[in-house]
């Protein structure tokens, strides 16, 4: 497979430095005591890396893809590196040595394995010893792939693989490329959009003379070969969640999948900022911009499409990029490896093109005479200074950031899971939330309430009556969960707190309530019973808002719950009264031109009774008639209850729309209000500054200001953070409220080496 390869690898002593260079990078993580404890070297630093070991210890068990015995799950995205965990598993079972190091060391193998395809991809691209080098160290320089290799996770398998089809195909393989990349769908499946895009490479019109013959166009015949592996990989795994689950993609894509708004560029910008630039210590003062200006320039004219080829490997990772941009998991601004792991698979082939212009550059300066290309130097010097500046610091922060999220997850997830083996039957069932490594170590049946692993559960939000049903019907005594995701549980008659682990220092995350685990106890198992008070409760605090439409569905889960509860019952017998008034005041307003507060009440008439299009006239025709604090009033209510119906985007649209002809700072305000449901963090932060900056009095000011905080607290930004509670102290606000946003800031504890 490889025999064509055979004289562009490196030497046996290059192939050994490799890996010793790889096995002390390891070591380098895990031997850190940076959180005072020896976790960095026993745990994992992410609860997924857990739920990795919990699907590859049911293959070494019981060959199956079970999250609990018996119950076949579609909980990984990654299934071929849980295959490839299973026998270290297999291992760990039979000789007490920790599973988690048996999957560090195999993430190192796998990088040694990828910085190899990355070697031969430099001198297939044209380059001699030292660009091929260059090519495979770069990237294992990356103080974020160099945590990925030692993570427990599929980030270097994804990558490499991705780098091994581009190898294939440029040697004309394009059916071993299209296995390739069947396997790579099968570690992630974002690598589909990168099977799409290399064929472009090779139809895309060569740029420059040419000299060899470069990347060639398949024929038909080859291109439907390269297809079909991909394709038959996508169908089995298609195939498989739907036997499984009844939907065709993995839980994950429906629990994990939160689309906050529309495309935007805005949105799009950002996050590819934030990860491609910020994220990358290559990248991140500049350097890698121009290692990439330096390897276009030494393949312009080196061979016949390798422009476009490059090219095409900077497309991936933008669209990958725009793709994602309406997703909160991936464009959270926290650099934190839990969310950056999303875009590191799509890096390789950057941060490949970064090396191949570094080792260009190095071999252009060492030429002699007048056929040195000083233009190539300029770049790779200055690229080369700008990349190398910020590596060491970050290198340092991303060692001792491992070394305390190994900790955090034993000390929350861990820990319960060992308390939850010796406390709990042995036969009992658990309800979680971080479902890894407290199923792997309580060894006890679970209910993923995320849904990742409960596909009844992927994608429901919150805990509805159906959610309760299935705790019912699984017999559910322990709730193991983070109780600020779900603070119902602590207001349940009859629940017990049986447990509490608070970590020290979190660092997973930079904002509160994620710190701590709570485990409760139900003695006789939970009851669907118990979730009607719940719902009866929020039925009133919608009620109270005069959104009767949302009410009502939250009395029929009380019901649903516990049917004939009286006080569902009764709070829908005011339904009924209230919606019989309302239609006989529509009835009085219909056929009427109405305007100003008549027009509005229409319109939160017709919005109630689910009739959108008049509501909307109604509220035109008000709008243009209403004027001052009186349409300031009709514009935020109508957003407000907009937000409540999930139509986000269209309030933000319409405060836009009213502080375009007025510029009023409530408008703004409110903007920024929406924004923060949304996680558009920038759009919010940029209406409070507004908000603060055009404000005539001290109330709105104080408003803006407190917004401006939670916008901080929010993104888990220090700086921001820092700068609004200065401006805090210099408007009036209530002590209680000023010492909570206070706390609040105080929780985001600095990071090292640049973590905002």
């Amino acid at each position: 497979m490889f025999r064509e390869f055979r004289g562009s690898f490196p030497s046996r002593r290059g192939a050994i430095t490799l890996l010793v260079a790889h096995l002390l990078g390891s070591l380098l993580f895990m031997m850190s005591r940076s959180s005072g404890t020896n976790s960095a070297w026993a745990g994992l630093p992410l609860d997924d890396s857990w739920i990795h070991l919990v699907y590859a210890r049911s293959l070494a068990e019981r060959l199956a893809f079970h999250y609990n015995p018996g119950q076949w799950e579609a909980g990984m995205t990654s299934p071929l590196w849980c295959l490839l965990e299973a026998p270290l598993v297999r291992i760990s079972l039979w000789t007490g040595f920790p599973a988690p190091v048996a999957a560090k060391l195999l993430g190192t193998l796998v990088a040694w394995g990828g910085s190899l395809v990355l070697f031969v991809l430099g001198r297939t691209l044209g380059g001699g010893t030292v660009v091929a080098y260059a090519a495979a160290i770069l990237p294992a320089l990356e103080p974020d792939l160099a945590f990925a290799r030692v993570s427990g996770m599929e980030v270097w398998l994804a990558g490499g693989l991705t780098c091994l089809s581009l190898l294939f195909a440029l040697h004309g393989g394009w059916f071993r490329a299209g296995v390739t990349l069947a396997l790579g769908l099968w570690t992630r499946p974002e690598v589909a959009l990168w099977a799409l895009l290399l064929p472009l490479a090779a139809f895309l019109p060569s740029v420059g003379p040419g000299k060899e013959r470069g990347l060639q166009r398949p024929a038909a015949r080859s291109l439907a070969r390269y297809l079909l592996p991909p394709m038959a990989a996508a169908g089995l795994f298609v195939t498989y969640c739907l036997v499984v689950t009844g939907r065709p993609l993995p839980n994950t894509a429906y629990a994990k999948w939160a689309p906050v708004a529309g495309w935007t560029a805005d949105a799009w910008l950002t996050g590819a900022a934030t990860h491609f630039i910020a994220g990358s210590a290559v990248f991140r003062f500049g350097g890698g911009l121009f290692l990439l200006a330096a390897a276009f320039r030494a393949l312009l004219g080196k061979r016949r499409d390798l422009i476009c080829l490059a090219a095409v490997c900077i497309l991936y990772p933008l669209l990958f990029a725009l793709i994602e941009s309406r997703n909160y998991y991936f464009f959270h601004p926290n650099l934190s490896f839990a969310f950056h792991r999303y875009y590191l698979p799509v890096a390789f082939l950057p941060h490949l093109l970064a090396g191949i212009g570094a080792g260009f550059a190095i071999e252009a300066l060492r030429r002699r005479g007048g056929s040195r290309d000083l233009l190539l130097v300029g770049l790779g010097t200055i690229g080369l200074f700008l990349a190398a500046a910020p590596l060491p610091g970050r290198m340092l922060g991303r060692i001792w950031l491992y070394s305390w999220n190994t900790r955090n997850i034993e000390e929350l997830q861990g820990e319960a899971g060992d308390w939850l083996k010796s406390n709990s039957a042995t036969g009992g069932t658990l309800a979680l939330n971080d479902a890894g490594a407290i199923r792997y170590r309580s060894e006890r049946r679970a209910v993923d309430l995320a849904g990742l692993n409960t596909h009844q559960l992927a994608g429901i939000e919150g805990v509805p009556a159906s959610t309760w049903k299935l705790l019912e019907a699984q017999r559910v005594e322990w709730l193991a969960v983070l109780p600020f995701w779900y603070p119902e549980f602590e207001r349940i008659a009859g629940i017990e707190k049986a447990k509490e682990f608070q970590a020290e220092n979190y660092t997973l995350k930079n904002n509160a309530g994620w710190d701590r685990t709570v485990i409760y106890h139900v003695p006789g198992g939970v009851r669907a019973a118990m979730g009607a008070p719940l719902f009866v409760a929020e039925a009133d605090r919608l009620l109270q808002r005069g959104a009767w439409d949302l009410a009502r569905p939250k009395l029929r889960e009380a019901l649903a719950c516990a049917p004939g509860d009286t006080a569902a019952m009764t709070r829908i017998r005011r339904l009924d009264a209230l919606e019989e008034a309302a239609r006989g005041r529509r009835a009085e307003l219909e056929g009427r031109a109405l305007r100003g507060p008549e027009a509005l009440e229409a319109a939160e008439l017709a919005l109630r009774f689910g009739e959108e299009d008049a509501s909307q006239a109604h509220f035109e025709a008000a709008y243009a008639s209403l004027a001052g604090q009186d349409r300031v009033r009709a514009v935020t209510t109508r957003a407000q209850a907009l937000a409540q119906r999930r139509k986000g985007d269209e309030a933000l649209r319409l405060l836009r729309r009213a502080a375009a002809e007025d510029p009023n700072p409530l408008y703004l305000v409110q903007v920024g209000r929406l924004a923060m449901q949304g996680q558009r963090y920038r759009v919010a932060e940029q209406a409070y500054r507004r908000a603060i900056s055009t404000a005539r009095d001290q109330e709105t000011r104080a408003f803006a200001v407190a917004g401006l905080v939670e916008t901080a607290v929010a993104s888990e930004s220090r700086r921001l953070a820092e700068e609004a509670i200065l401006q805090l102290s210099a408007v009036p606000i209530a002590p209680a409220q000023r010492a909570r946003l206070e706390e609040q800031v105080r929780s985001l504890r600095r990071m090292p080496h640049g973590w905002d």
